[in-house]
């Protein structure tokens, strides 16, 4: 069915394709009936899911690894094309070498797409409108930025009538893509090293707004001070949802936290719609939520099935990701959280869930946001009773001579004198010193777009240990 969709092209190579963002773009071409094959840095769960797909994938960037027969190279956005050898190599062939957006790009146009943008919960809000047309019986194609837990990966197949899909701004990605419908969470400053200022960053949210046709909708939270700036400037259909104002469209109240997650009430203008439970604590969750739940009711799905798919909410992994519930109530959460609203907020919602201690580890990402957003970091972390940095994830980027995560802890210190906060520069000494502090009912967080998930994980694996000890003894 799609095999001439890129005309001539019939073999895909794609450079990082175990990355965010790049391994659900490598299932959907193999779905489509293309050769697929990539590389990357490091072997990974995701890697041995696309194994087991029938996907090759090499271990190392190696010129080796690109053959003449090769049609098109995809590369992730981590990878410094100039310095990268398949893509020399792609280059030397005469292969096109483009990037993952633009093939994001070609993709939203196989079906009726549905964009979700914003500088936080674009993963959490996409999976949500994904698992609510899924369980409407629309069957959708599903491309986010993470890992969704159903399926391993970041996608899911569908019937191509559908495409939701997650739009980065990083880069300007998103302006590449052709949505009908859209959600855009928030517009917050980040990736100032692709826009130089907010001002260019609002303009592009509001050219990515306008790209919804007449016959489209845009839904926007109103409650986000970037987006109350740039309503002028749009010119495409919209509706808005808040959980502050019964101005916008669609809006929550009575909102409440209970049983690790939030309640509230759903109306629609005037029009109570009834109550929702979704099992995510924290306000921005219940945001997430309206966005999601005004993109369904404009595709006409029955409030009532929207409510039962959200009430059984499997959200993608490491957004709020309960990895441990010990014996003696400790719990450990991984989250994703990288940007110190997103801190805020998720440290927020860790205290709705908890009268005890709240342990926050965290990996700053990209030595340009540690860089620029320090002192906003610095005062991130009120609601954590204890925290603990540990070195940058340097991701994309190169070191930036005097900026390390010591940089966020004396932030801290600054903002909070007499708060309890450690640096602690290799991630690897984390769980061994921790499990020595870590009391009953503790909940620890790790934090962050890197790899501090794996001192999250082997601190479970110390737990277990500790507490098989226990249950022996008595």
């Amino acid at each position: 069915m799609f095999m001439n969709y890129f005309n001539k092209a019939q073999k895909f190579y794609l450079v990082g394709i175990g990355g965010s963002g790049m391994n659900g773009i490598a299932e959907i071409l193999l779905e489509m009936g293309y050769h697929v094959e990539g590389s990357d840095i490091n072997d990974s769960p995701v890697i041995t899911h696309l194994r087991k797909l029938g996907i090759k994938v090499s271990i190392g960037h190696n010129e080796n690894n690109i053959r003449s027969d090769v049609d098109v190279v995809i590369c992730s956005s981590a990878i410094q094309n100039n310095h990268n050898s398949e893509v020399r190599k792609a280059k030397a062939f005469n292969i096109p070498v483009i990037k993952r957006s633009v093939m994001l790009a070609e993709l939203s146009r196989i079906g009726k797409s549905i964009a979700v943008a914003g500088t936080h919960g674009k993963t959490t809000t996409t999976t949500m409108v994904g698992q609510i047309l899924t369980d409407a019986g629309m069957d959708p194609i599903i491309l986010v930025g993470g890992i969704i837990k159903n399926t391993n990966a970041g996608a899911r197949w569908g019937n191509r009538e559908y495409i939701i899909i997650e739009a980065d701004e990083f880069d300007q990605s998103f302006l590449k893509l052709a949505p009908i419908y859209e959600i855009v969470t928030n517009i917050e400053t980040d990736h100032i090293e692709c826009y130089g200022s907010f001002e260019k960053i609002k303009q592009a949210f509001a050219d990515f707004i306008n790209k919804v046709p007449f016959y489209g909708k845009a839904a926007v939270c109103l409650d986000e001070r970037g987006i109350q700036e740039i309503l002028p400037l749009i010119e495409s259909p919209f509706l808005t949802y808040s959980i502050l104002t019964e101005q916008a469209d669609f809006y929550a109240r009575n909102i409440k936290f209970e049983n690790d997650g939030s309640s509230f009430g759903v109306f629609h203008k005037a029009d109570f719609l009834g109550t929702i439970f979704i099992p995510l604590p924290g306000e921005h969750n219940v945001k997430n939520a309206l966005g999601a739940i005004s993109i369904a009711c404009e595709l006409n799905i029955p409030f009532q099935l929207i409510k039962k798919s959200l009430s059984n909410f499997s959200n993608a992994k490491r957004r709020f990701e309960i990895i441990y519930t010990g014996e003696t109530a400790v719990k450990l959460i991984d989250d994703y959280a990288h940007h110190p609203t997103e801190i805020q907020a998720t440290l927020k919602a860790a205290r709705t869930i908890t009268k005890n201690r709240v342990i926050a580890i965290f990996q700053p990402h990209l030595y340009s946001r540690t860089l620029n957003f320090a002192d906003e970091f610095g005062k991130a972390f009120d609601s954590a009773d204890q925290i603990i940095v540990t070195d940058v994830y340097a991701a994309r980027e190169n070191p930036i001579e005097g900026i390390s995560g010591e940089l966020i802890a004396n932030k801290i210190k600054e903002s909070a004198p007499g708060k309890n906060v450690v640096y602690i520069k290799d991630k690897d000494l984390i769980p061994e010193q921790l499990i020595e502090e870590i009391k009953n009912g503790d909940t620890i967080i790790s934090l962050g777009a890197g790899d501090i998930n794996l001192a999250l994980f082997r601190l479970r694996d110390l737990l277990r240990a500790r507490e098989a000890i226990l249950l022996t003894v008595n």
